[in-house]
């Protein structure tokens, strides 16, 4: 279906959007952990302690999931590893090109948004915010 879009409206009237994928408890700290050098076993245990989609109540923490764990906060390598899985949350982490649909234009699309070129020939991403009204 896909190229077929692209075959009826051209690479420059339609495109795929690129939704930017943030970092979340279990992808920072599994990259975090591994960059520190920590045990997978220890990186494990925190990831599975770190809920799918961030903390919904107030009490749940990513200090208290470290405490679950059984991580001294006060230790150097432990607090420098809480920063920085602390500090790489809702950060990009890669763009996705599946999930956000495509945006079809009558004229020149590239007229309006930027286009790039794909990872898979004949197929072009716009940058496209879909949470702002156009």
């Amino acid at each position: 279906m896909i190229q077929h879009v692209y075959e009826r409206y051209g690479q420059r009237g339609a495109a795929m959007t690129a939704n930017v994928i943030t970092y979340r408890g279990r992808s920072a700290i599994r990259e975090v952990g591994k960059v520190l050098g920590f045990a997978e076993e220890t990186i494990g245990k925190l990831s599975a302690l770190s809920p799918m989609w961030g903390w919904q109540e107030p009490d749940e923490t990513i200090e208290k999931q470290f405490h679950e764990a059984g991580m001294d906060l006060q230790h150097p390598r432990v607090r420098k590893f809480f920063e920085l899985v602390s500090g790489l949350q809702d950060l990009p982490r890669h763009l996705g090109q599946h999930s956000g649909g495509m945006v079809i234009c009558a004229g020149q699309l590239d007229s309006v948004a930027p286009l790039e070129n794909a990872s898979m020939p004949g197929r072009v991403i716009v940058q496209w915010d879909k949470t702002v009204p156009t």
